[in-house]
């Protein structure tokens, strides 16, 4: 073992490496060969970084809502001309649901939990709006190391999540609890990538991105509701989440706070919504091809143009 009077000020042992130097023959590659030894230290520095890293957990969701109008008239009625023109976020109703889990493990591998989607009509599995939240806490509370994200949940969503434990005396999950905007256990991706910019909407940065998004306008959701198209609010609900996922991907391994191949990530996540909804025409038709043609696109070399 070297011995400590050795050692400089910043620990760097001289005699170490005259050590290795000595026994380069009992080395696994040749000292004196530049791209083999260039690889080995490239491996070990990838072992030391991979055991220095935490395997990350991130819970992708988001909602589609309806209004409370007979409590919304209520309100009206009493408050008369003082009531906002409209209906605002305390009257917003859960019609629709959907998250899924991300695992990015220290090995740079990927676990991607199908997602779930849950909706008050139009399916098997439906589901009120108690049901629907104790089923989204759930998930919460049993990955509370999990970071939550969202697209915009920060201005909508999170509010009547909160609303709705108030109302049917719910905990909420450690996620949810913290009130402030920047909290290291959420993440809206509509603020973090605007920051001081004006924020935009999702399938509009996702049109930028060239990631499909939304199979249906923005604006029709509502409408889509209250006319009962119930496999198209549950195909909306989770494009949206499925977008924001791969949203999420790109900006976290842009920050340096993922090791991952974006390409495999991507098509982890389409395998798993394909696992989940094989009858959901957005997914099969357009998220899946789009995913094959990122794997397909990763292993090309040289500048591709992508069509928006």
């Amino acid at each position: 073992m070297p011995n400590a009077n050795t050692r400089d000020a910043t620990g760097f042992d001289a005699r170490a490496c005259d050590n290795i130097s000595d026994n380069a023959s009992a080395l696994p590659f040749d000292l004196h060969d530049a791209e083999t030894l260039h690889l080995a230290l490239q491996q070990q520095l990838h072992s030391f970084v991979s055991a220095k890293q935490p395997d990350k957990t991130y819970i992708v969701a988001d909602c589609e809502f309806r209004w409370n109008n007979t409590a919304s008239d209520g309100y009206r009625a009493a408050e008369g001309a003082s009531a906002p023109k409209r209906i605002r976020w305390p009257f917003d109703t859960i019609a629709a649901a959907s998250w899924t889990v991300m695992r990015f493990k220290a090995n740079e591998t990927v676990e991607i939990e199908q997602p779930v989607v849950m909706s008050a009509q139009g399916a098997d599995d439906t589901a009120t709006e108690r049901q629907m939240v104790e089923a989204f806490f759930a998930a919460l509370a049993a990955e509370p190391n999990a970071v939550l994200i969202s697209y915009g949940g920060e201005t909508r969503d999170f509010a009547v999540l909160r609303r709705c434990a108030a109302t049917y005396d719910l905990q909420m999950p450690p996620q949810l609890r913290e009130s402030r905007l920047y909290h290291p256990a959420k993440l809206d991706l509509c603020m973090a990538m605007s920051v001081g910019a004006e924020c935009v909407h999702l399938p509009e940065l996702a049109a930028a991105l060239s990631i499909p998004a939304k199979p249906s306008p923005s604006r029709s959701i509502g409408r889509m509701i209250e006319q009962g198209k119930w496999p198209a609010v549950r195909e909306q609900v989770l494009a949206d989440v499925l977008t924001t996922s791969v949203l999420a991907i790109y900006h976290l391994a842009s920050h340096g706070v993922l090791t991952c191949n974006r390409a495999d990530a991507v098509l982890a996540l389409a395998t798993a919504a394909k696992l989940a909804a094989p009858q959901d025409s957005f997914v099969t038709k357009t998220f899946v091809p789009w995913a094959n043609g990122v794997k397909v696109r990763s292993r090309l070399r040289g500048v591709i143009d992508v069509a928006a």
